[in-house]
């Protein structure tokens, strides 16, 4: 494991998204920033953003049931695991 931050941490983030989640991944995410000590924004960030950097993929197409949207997580050892510098919340 590196002690180097995280690229997410240290590159210039200013493009903002907002996205719809249901009540049950809202209570998801919700857990996990706080078992992080991160703010569920800075939390999705890293996850879109480790997917997007990575291997991770999203392919759509027509299925006989119908429109359909796979996506392919980047498995570097099924986990990534980041250094987040102090102070981020």
């Amino acid at each position: 494991m590196s002690d180097k931050p995280s690229e997410f941490f240290t590159e210039e983030r200013n493009k903002k998204i907002d996205i719809s989640v249901s009540e049950a991944t809202l209570k998801q995410l919700e857990k996990w920033s706080e078992k992080a000590e991160l703010s569920i924004e800075t939390l999705c960030g890293v996850i879109i953003s480790n997917w997007a950097k990575g291997t991770g993929g999203v392919f759509t197409g027509s299925w006989r049931q119908g429109k359909r949207v796979v996506l392919d997580w980047p498995l570097d050892g099924h986990f990534v695991i980041l250094k987040v510098p102090e102070g981020v919340k």
